[in-house]
C-alpha cells in the first residue's frame, strides 16, 4: 500500500483511516501488509510502560509489549537513541516521542505494524 508515493508523510488521522480499511481487507485473506512504514508530520509525546519482548541492534533497539491495554499500540518499537541496553523481560518506562509506524518486524516478533518511538528517557521499573 502506498498512501501517497510523492509524499509519504501523512497525518496521524489520515494514517489511522487508511490502515484501518487496509487491515479489514487483509483480515479477509489472512495476510499482513508490510508496506505501512510511515513518518508522522509531527511527533507525539508518550510515556509508556511495558515489558521488553525482543531486542535488536545489540540491545539498543527493542520491542515492548505495552502495559496499557487500552492504547492503540499494544506493542511498540523503541529506537535506541540513548545508551540504554535492553534485556528481554525487563519492565521499563519509556518517555519519548511517537514518530511513526514501522512494520520492520511484522512477520516475526510483533505480528502487526507497531508504533515507532524515539526514546528520550528509559527507566527500569521495580517489580
Amino acid at each position: 500500500m502506498v498512501v501517497n508515493a510523492e509524499n509519504p508523510v501523512i497525518s496521524y488521522d489520515e494514517y489511522k483511516s487508511v490502515i484501518k480499511k487496509q487491515q479489514n481487507d487483509l483480515k479477509e485473506h489472512n495476510l499482513i501488509d508490510c508496506d505501512c512504514e510511515k513518518r508522522f508530520k509531527k511527533e507525539y509525546p508518550v510515556i509508556w510502560e511495558g515489558k521488553i519482548i525482543s531486542t535488536f541492534v545489540n540491545g539498543k533497539d527493542f520491542g515492548v509489549e505495552n502495559f496499557d491495554k487500552d492504547s492503540e499500540y499494544k506493542q511498540f518499537y523503541v529506537l535506541g537513541t540513548n545508551n540504554y541496553i535492553a534485556e528481554n523481560s525487563e519492565n521499563i518506562e519509556v518517555v519519548g516521542r511517537l514518530v511513526g509506524v514501522t512494520c520492520a518486524y511484522v512477520n516475526t516478533v510483533f505480528g502487526e505494524c507497531v508504533g515507532e518511538v524515539v526514546a528520550d528517557q528509559i527507566s527500569l521499573l521495580n517489580d
